[in-house]
């Protein structure tokens, strides 16, 4: 246990320190308070006795690497404590103000005077990936800018393996991801629009072998401004993240256009 919390922040360590301030992400502002206990799962309660639930990111959960079991949520736990145990921070919150447990989502900054978006520290140094799918797409590109560099420097759990963009066409593998959050990336071979369901991209591999992509009728029109339609998709390769469900194979169901990134056009 030890060896795998040491080797998560060596590997931390290699990634310059940036900060992400929360200028450019709209938020409502949701009080304050001193954090006195980082449950598992990155849950953190408040001295004034609320729990919070960290908006826009993904953990990694136990897993075995190499042979050997690693317990990744006390490595999450132990970079927490890390942080912000005993600190005072603020929070800031979009449309969802709470979870079905009643736990409060949030951003979460140190203050006082504390430019680091929280979030943004975990994502930059591999403990935690991305999530811009509902009100995570608020802060997409401070969060996207973070995993990037992450990714690049091996940080944290990407050069564990525990993090990783897999292939569409690696069916057999995302299969055996059925139920987890991971992000896919590979070539928009096929759209399927209907004007009763929306849109479904087939990207990887043609037909039935291919990972699934099902956007809703609003999102496939690209109803928000300067958001793509699901036809402007067609022979690009795209990046997705999001649960992995079956659907008569591996299939993600958007619900936010920032979770779909436009890596590049297909080759000729």
């Amino acid at each position: 246990m030890r060896r795998a919390i040491a080797f998560l922040f060596m590997l931390c360590a290699t990634v310059p320190r940036q900060a992400f301030a929360l200028d450019k992400c709209v938020l409502e502002d949701a009080g304050a308070g001193v954090v006195v206990e980082i449950a598992q799962d990155g849950l953190l309660g408040l001295d004034d006795g609320r729990v919070i639930t960290l908006a826009g990111v993904r953990f990694p959960h136990f897993a075995p690497l190499g042979g050997v079991s690693l317990d990744v949520r006390g490595a999450v736990r132990a970079a927490l404590v890390n942080a912000i145990l005993g600190r005072r921070v603020e929070l800031r919150r979009g449309l969802r103000k709470t979870d079905r447990y009643g736990r409060h989502i949030a951003y979460v900054r140190v203050s006082p005077g504390g430019e680091a978006l929280l979030q943004a520290w975990l994502v930059e140094r591999g403990v935690a990936v991305a999530d811009t799918s509902g009100d995570g797409g608020a802060c997409a590109g401070q969060l996207l800018a973070a995993e990037d560099k992450a990714r690049k420097f091996g940080a944290g759990f990407w050069g564990a393996g525990l993090f990783a963009v897999r292939s569409a066409e690696d069916a057999q593998r995302l299969r055996q991801l059925i139920g987890a959050f991971q992000i896919v990336e590979g070539e928009v071979t096929a759209v399927d629009e209907a004007k009763s369901r929306g849109a479904m991209l087939t990207v990887g591999a043609r037909g039935s072998a291919g990972v699934k992509v099902i956007l809703p009728k609003r999102r496939a029109r690209g109803a928000e401004a300067g958001v793509m339609s699901a036809a402007d998709l067609a022979g690009r390769r795209i990046r997705v993240r999001g649960w992995i469900e079956y659907r008569a194979g591996p299939a993600i169901t958007v619900t936010n256009m920032e979770q779909i990134e436009v890596v590049a056009a297909a080759a000729e």
